[in-house]
């Protein structure tokens, strides 16, 4: 990853959220200095599962301690209960940010993949999407990671482009 000269230091903790599992990376000054992902009890409750997904978030929020939360806009995948629980997780974010007085970005699936130049549209489906992610960043940074790590990455990278504070991704050399 090659980064223009940062002044002040940016702390940025991107997710890609979900009430199970939900991936996150965090970088300071555009490096990526940890990733990996939170994950909630699925055999509880889905109201039960909802607050233990906020708390984990919470709590790597403050460990974090970010200067900037990016994370992916909800949108009708596969039901309208999954879009409801989404909504309401970005919504408990939003207010964590506002309490925390943190700046937050919102991107949409298709705003974060076109920044990255991912292949999509309406003949690639989810799973295909997924793919590119992981090799992605296997190419940019030597790593194996599951789709929902993968794509926090990319949404952090994404920003990371769009705000100038990388210049352009380059293939990590094997």
């Amino acid at each position: 990853v090659r980064r223009k000269r940062v002044c002040n230091r940016m702390r940025i903790l991107a997710l890609d959220q979900a009430s199970i599992i939900t991936g996150y990376a965090i970088f300071d000054d555009g490096d990526l200095v940890s990733f990996g992902k939170l994950t909630a009890d699925k055999s509880v409750s889905p109201e039960d599962r909802f607050e233990e997904m906020c708390r984990k978030i919470h709590l790597l929020f403050l460990k974090s301690k970010a200067d900037i939360i990016i994370f992916e806009d909800v949108s009708l995948r596969t039901s309208i209960k999954t879009l409801i629980t989404l909504s309401r997780l970005q919504g408990a974010i939003m207010d964590m940010s506002y309490w925390h007085n943190t700046a937050f970005k919102i991107y949409a699936p298709t705003q974060w993949r076109k920044v990255l130049g991912f292949n999509q549209g309406n003949k690639v489906n989810r799973e295909a999407l997924k793919i590119q992610a992981i090799d992605y960043v296997s190419k940019c940074y030597g790593i194996t990671a599951k789709d929902d790590i993968a794509e926090a990455i990319c949404i952090g990278l994404a920003y990371l482009r769009d705000s100038g504070i990388i210049e352009e991704i380059k293939e990590k050399k094997k």
